[in-house]
């Protein structure tokens, strides 16, 4: 596959990630949810996988939440009904919704991916998994070179959602030494999560 864009963790549909898509570039949609996975709808020149992305290869524990969220990483359970607004309904976490279903799904690293696929150029990678993206944006290893562009989400709470989760500073002192800059910020989720999105600026040494 000589060019894509990758979605990691993609929604209900992939809408967001599909806008930015140019002729027939083909879309990589990982979605670990098997629920969620079933009502991704895909073009016939993209692909769907019900992957996790991982630091390791493997399988993993996999936390199921309320309707649309669930992560790798467990939530601050017993805090959020008393700091975090419910992106849904608008309220104060209620603590039941936010305590893990735990099921086992298969993950791998983006950088086994991309060589699994032969992938040699990545315009695009969107990443929303829920407080673990740093830890996705790792698993690319040597392969971050051929990516162009990303999105990643960090939580901007004063305290945490998803216990070890990552961080902004972490992600923007990674990033920027690997030749990326930050070009945009978007808050959501009631200011409590903010998405990052880096462009390339010059190739990494």
């Amino acid at each position: 596959m000589e060019n894509c864009i990758i979605d990691v963790g993609a929604d209900t549909n992939g809408s967001e990630t599909k806008k930015m898509r140019r002729g027939n570039t083909p879309i990589i949609f990982l979605e670990p949810n098997l629920k969620a996975f079933s009502r991704l709808q895909i073009e016939p020149y993209d692909m769907k996988l019900p992957m996790a992305i991982h630091k390791e290869n493997g399988v993993v524990e996999f936390n199921l939440y309320q309707e649309g969220t669930h992560s790798i990483l467990e939530t601050n359970v017993d805090r959020l009904p008393h700091f975090y607004i419910d992106g849904y309904s608008g309220n104060l976490a209620v603590r039941e919704a936010w305590v893990p279903r735990k099921t086992i799904v298969p993950c791998i690293r983006l950088d086994t991916l991309i060589n699994q696929l032969g992938i040699k150029h990545v315009e695009f990678l969107k990443i929303d998994t829920q407080g673990y993206d740093f830890e996705v944006i790792k698993s690319l290893g040597d392969k971050i070179g051929i990516v162009d562009s990303l999105v990643c989400e960090v939580q901007i709470t004063a305290e945490e959602v998803y216990l070890n989760s990552s961080k902004k500073s972490e992600i923007m002192e990674y990033m920027t030494a690997r030749g990326f800059k930050l070009a945009a910020t978007q808050k959501q989720t009631f200011d409590q999560e903010e998405n990052l999105f880096f462009i390339r600026e010059r190739r990494s040494a």
